[in-house]
């Protein structure tokens, strides 16, 4: 009988184990999903995509000087194409 209680109790632990692993994966799988959506998102709108992590020090208190806005110099933003011209099918 402790030879039988012993094997589903390591046949129990095993599958909490996948469970565990299972809920992993998908946790962190949403996290690729829910990180690729902000790049993504920052590429079609041509802003950076970064992760300013001194944001969440502060809490609820403002900054006395905000800091500028990030704007690169020398690049167009995506989507202004200004040179594109209509050609017609031969």
């Amino acid at each position: 009988m402790s030879a039988l209680f012993v094997f589903l109790l390591r046949v129990f632990a095993f599958v909490a184990g996948l469970v565990m692993a299972a809920s992993l994966a998908v946790a962190a799988a949403l996290g690729l999903v829910a990180w690729l959506l902000h790049a993504g998102w920052a590429r079609l709108t041509g802003r950076p995509a970064r992760v300013d992590l001194r944001f969440f020090r502060g809490g609820f208190v403002p900054r006395r000087h905000p800091a500028p806005v990030y704007v690169p110099s020398g690049l167009p933003r995506r989507g202004h194409r200004p040179d594109v011209s209509d050609v017609d099918p031969k």
